[in-house]
């Protein structure tokens, strides 16, 4: 029998955002992050419009996320993330 081969390390940091609004602080999270070396995965930076990204979405957070951040706007507009 062939052995399965060896689990990747979950490695990436996902960051997505949950309305345009928060965009500018999801790219400045996310540039942060990578400065201090983490690889992150920000769905403003990698999705294009009219393509279906949703592929690629489960894929990096089944196999690759280690981490997942959603960052969002309070009524109050203060930016929060989870």
């Amino acid at each position: 029998m062939i052995p399965a081969p060896a689990p990747q390390p979950r490695t990436t940091v996902f960051v997505t955002h949950a309305a345009p609004d928060d965009n500018e602080f999801a790219l400045w999270l996310s540039s942060k992050l990578a400065i201090a070396g983490y690889r992150v995965w920000v769905d403003r930076r990698r999705l294009r419009g009219g393509v279906d990204a949703w592929d690629e979405i489960d894929s990096v957070l089944r196999h690759e996320a280690i981490k997942q951040i959603v960052v969002f706007r309070t009524r109050g507009g203060i930016v929060s993330f989870a």
